[in-house]
């Protein structure tokens, strides 16, 4: 009886699947693979399916047949893209790993953490780069754009008695 022990693909593009076999008996052991690899261990292997047949002194021999899959890559949301008033902050907020690496770098308090503050004084598109415990990247981005803020008097009670005679509409931003 055989026991393949298999290790997936760590990150989608690496060949780096491992393949451990173990046979219950003591003795010698020849390992004939379909594609005709000899070794009893396999390292480096890209995904798929992989047959090997292990045969004793004796001339007895048993198959396996090994699946190689691959990790998932991550998946990155960078969170939504928002508006915010000069001079004020906003907050990304990136999922899908557990490490992160924001850029551009200015107006962000951290750029290694998911969640920064953010102070842009233009419209910013921030790139962050997510990695997973398998080492394994994505990416993913959010625009911040710091808008205008328009102050809109007279509109709920014009009346001058100082309760509700303005409106403040935050952030919008001039259509001409």
């Amino acid at each position: 009886d055989i026991a393949a022990m298999p290790s997936p693909i760590t990150c989608n593009g690496l060949n780096d699947g491992q393949i451990h076999l173990t046979v219950p008996e003591e003795g010698e052991f020849s390992y004939q693979w379909k594609d005709g690899n000899t070794d009893k261990n396999r390292r480096n292997l890209k995904a798929g399916e992989y047959q090997v047949t292990v045969t004793n002194q004796n001339g007895c021999s048993g198959s396996d047949q090994i699946t190689i899959t691959v990790n998932d890559d991550p998946i990155v949301d960078a969170g939504p893209n928002i508006i915010i008033c000069p001079g004020e902050t906003g907050q990304l907020s990136a999922s899908g790993g557990v490490s992160y690496s924001w850029s551009p770098t200015a107006g962000l308090s951290d750029p290694t953490i998911a969640n920064p503050i953010v102070n842009p004084s233009t419209v910013t598109t921030y790139i962050v780069t997510a990695t997973d415990a398998n080492g394994c990247t994505a990416v993913g981005q959010a625009t911040i754009t710091a808008g205008t803020c328009e102050k809109v008097r007279r509109v709920i009670s014009p009346n001058g008695d100082s309760r509700n005679d303005e409106f403040i509409v935050a952030c919008a931003q001039r259509f001409d």
